[in-house]
């Protein structure tokens, strides 16, 4: 009903607005995805192209966006509103291969179990909490999920938040004599009863007087995510009955030197074996780094926290540093089921943005991170050369023979969205520098990536294709490479001149 003295705006000058809407809006978009690319990969490169398309979409298309829409404002009427439908147009074409996008997830973010089922293969759908609960059940004891120092001091890298007393202390490993809910990557989930020091071992390794190997590293090493008895550890120990298994998730160098140190010096290793991981140990070390307490196993060479003496009382705080996070993870699972609406809400603004589409172009023209080569200099291998040299030596002390296993990372073998971001791509460049290193410290080196390059399907080492941890298969590799290593003569058998 028309309101008698006010005049009605034509339609015409409705689609006029209209289209100077459009087209400041697609002016806006185009300068903002410029200043965005200039920040983001100029600036504070937090990202780099990794191929001639990237420019193209970060740069010459929107410029040419801004421009085109700058240019349409001096248009006649019509011919803008031609212009801004295109524009609209376009818009809509983004989001119907939004909503296309949709339907299937990303690729890095299909569910194992998906990946399963299309292998033919079982998967076990439960969450931890689940799975902690029904071995709770089960066995009627308490059950803890696996802890590791890297976990503890994620958050906050200076300092740890266990304490013994007024002390500060960094745990080496997890709690001693308990059932550990650990991974599920094969399909079934992994759990194993921890040793006297949270170590994954058999019970009784720790009696003997004198091992015959000690492992170090990090998850690969502790045996994410094969059974128990099937990881290279394992393994070895069937040939070399007294192994220990000193390998905790999350390791790197200066945490493989303070577990030596605390623990592997004692049981006077004939052999130790230094499993390091291209695909993360350098970068792990960038982090250690930071805490002054585990830089201190670098600085002072009779530097220790007795965490071998102080079992009981690491077992308490660690436990009641477990239940306060699990039980804060059990609130926060509880908050999202009854959020539903907020989900669907969260979801619908995820699709408005396009960020399936966005993410399919981010993916195929930059990574994350510097470009390699500057990423690189941020390695810190002076400081990995000096804890090589004072593991090295520490084993020699106790009358064994020091072997750098080198470990591939599953990346190699993937496709490029696997190949991750700048600094990782730098460590695993950083192979040649790394066996230089060795090299010079008279380190002997068990290279496991030829013997993967030489496999006919080096991809298949991995669970359903995806470059994580090793399959069975793949830890069965390794083991019988290193035995085969250890009992050939190229190798030493006793303690290597200093």
């Amino acid at each position: 009903m028309r309101v008698k003295g006010q005049a009605q705006k034509p339609p015409r000058d409705n689609l006029r607005r209209a289209a100077n809407v459009v087209l400041g809006g697609a002016a806006l978009l185009g300068l903002g995805i410029v200043l965005y690319a200039i920040s983001t990969y100029a600036w504070t490169q937090e990202r780099h192209f990794a191929n001639l398309a990237g420019p193209l979409f970060y740069y010459v298309f929107p410029g040419l966006l801004v421009f085109v829409a700058l240019g349409g404002g001096r248009l006649p009427a019509e011919s803008r509103t031609v212009l801004a439908v295109c524009f609209v147009g376009m818009a809509c074409g983004a989001l119907v291969c939004e909503f296309c996008l949709a339907i299937v997830p990303f690729p890095r973010e299909v569910p194992l179990a998906d990946r399963a089922k299309a292998a033919g293969s079982a998967y076990d759908t439960r969450r931890i909490h689940q799975v902690i609960a029904d071995l709770q059940r089960d066995y009627g004891r308490n059950v803890v999920p696996f802890i590791a120092s890297s976990i503890l001091i994620r958050d906050n890298p200076l300092h740890s938040p266990i304490k013994i007393g007024d002390e500060e202390v960094v745990p080496l490993a997890g709690v001693a004599h308990t059932l550990t809910a650990f991974c599920n990557e094969s399909g079934v989930w992994i759990h194993y009863e921890s040793d006297e020091h949270g170590f994954h071992n058999p019970p009784g390794m720790w009696n003997a007087q004198k091992a015959e190997v000690v492992a170090l590293g990090d998850s690969f090493t502790q045996g994410d995510c094969v059974p128990a008895n099937r990881n290279f550890v394992a393994l070895i120990r069937k040939q070399f009955p007294k192994t220990l298994n000193l390998g905790i998730v999350g390791n790197g160098p200066l945490a493989e030197l303070a577990t030596l140190r605390e623990y592997g010096q004692y049981v006077k290793p004939e052999r130790v074996l230094w499993f390091y991981f291209e695909g993360n140990d350098l970068i792990d070390l960038i982090r250690e780094r930071k805490n002054p307490l585990l830089m201190r196993y670098a600085s002072d060479s009779d530097f220790t926290q007795h965490l071998l003496m102080r079992q009981r009382a690491i077992d308490s705080a660690l436990t009641e540093h477990i239940q306060e996070k699990y039980q804060a993870f059990l609130r926060e699972r509880a908050e999202e089921t009854v959020s539903i609406p907020r989900k669907i809400m969260e979801q619908i603004w995820f699709t408005m943005k396009l960020s399936r589409l966005r993410w399919y172009v981010r993916t195929a023209t930059s990574r994350e991170g510097q470009i390699p080569d500057r990423a690189a200099r941020e390695l810190p291998f002076e400081l990995f050369e000096e804890i090589l040299r004072m593991s090295r030596d520490l084993a020699h002390v106790g009358g064994g023979t020091f072997y750098f296993v080198y470990l591939p990372a599953g990346s190699r073998y993937a496709d490029r969205r696997w190949s991750g971001s700048g600094i990782d791509i730098a460590a695993r460049n950083a192979r040649g520098k790394v066996l230089d290193i060795v090299s010079r410290l008279g380190i002997p080196v068990i290279d496991m990536l030829p013997v993967f390059d030489a496999h006919p399907d080096p991809l298949s080492l991995f669970p359903f294709r995806i470059p994580s941890h090793y399959t069975e298969e793949g830890n069965k590799l390794v083991a019988d490479t290193i035995l085969s290593s250890l009992t050939s003569a190229i190798f030493p058998s006793s303690k290597s001149p200093l």
